[in-house]
């Protein structure tokens, strides 16, 4: 009919941000953009992005060259990363907080001996159905392998202390990881899930993947 648009302009339109009427799409053009954050993110940046939305406002722990990325990227968030003498202080803050707030509590280490000293506080924290997640650095995954400086096995030495415990080896991973590990507490009402993050995605771009990946935004706090 005259004056209606060839079929080959709405296909040439389509998934260029504009539907068949040559009006913007709105859905296509936030998907774009969302996209388009995603490619400038670190995976310490997507990591931190995770977080928020799961409500966290403060993190207890601390820097060190393993984690420091993951720090530096809390400074362009609403979150505070509270330091602490050293990582026994921070679990066991992280522990009252969420027996104060009903929120999951957040404590974070360097690797090897930082690591462990999380362990005490978050095996009080499980004892007690306290709500913490415990976040833990690594060695970068082109040398977990070796005998290297400060190297543990952070997993085995938490699983008997935690609900859940994994790492961190794909950027495009972390939304989905971080949402189970805060799923864990409001689930099961007694949770101490802990996240490794090597060393060697601290710098690397997150995946275009993960903008697929659908995180919750709702703030509202879990009771233990």
């Amino acid at each position: 009919m005259p004056g209606t648009r060839p079929d080959r302009f709405d296909k040439a339109v389509a998934g260029r941000g504009y539907n068949s009427a040559g009006s913007p799409d709105r859905s296509q053009t936030e998907r774009r953009s969302i996209v388009s954050a995603h490619r400038s993110l670190t995976t310490a940046q997507l990591l931190v992005q995770c977080l928020e939305n799961e409500g966290v406002e403060s993190v207890f722990g601390i820097p060190g060259e393993e984690n420091i990325r993951l720090v530096d990227a809390m400074k362009d968030s609403h979150m505070r990363f509270i330091t602490v003498r050293d990582e026994r202080a921070a679990s066991f803050m992280a522990d009252l907080y969420g027996r104060v707030t009903g929120k999951p509590g957040v404590c974070a280490a360097t690797l090897g001996p930082g690591a462990i000293n999380l362990l005490l506080g978050t095996a009080v924290a499980l004892t007690s159905s306290t709500l913490l997640v415990a976040i833990s650095a690594q060695v970068g995954l082109n040398r977990i392998h070796k005998e290297t400086h400060q190297i543990i096995d952070v997993l085995s030495v938490f699983k008997p202390v935690t609900k859940w415990a994994e790492m961190i080896v794909s950027s495009a991973a972390v939304p989905e990881m971080v949402r189970r590990a805060f799923k864990k507490p409001k689930r099961s009402g007694q949770a101490t899930p802990i996240l490794v993050f090597p060393k060697t995605l601290r710098r690397s771009r997150a995946s275009l993947a993960s903008a697929h990946l659908s995180v919750p935004t709702s703030r509202t706090p879990c009771r233990p």
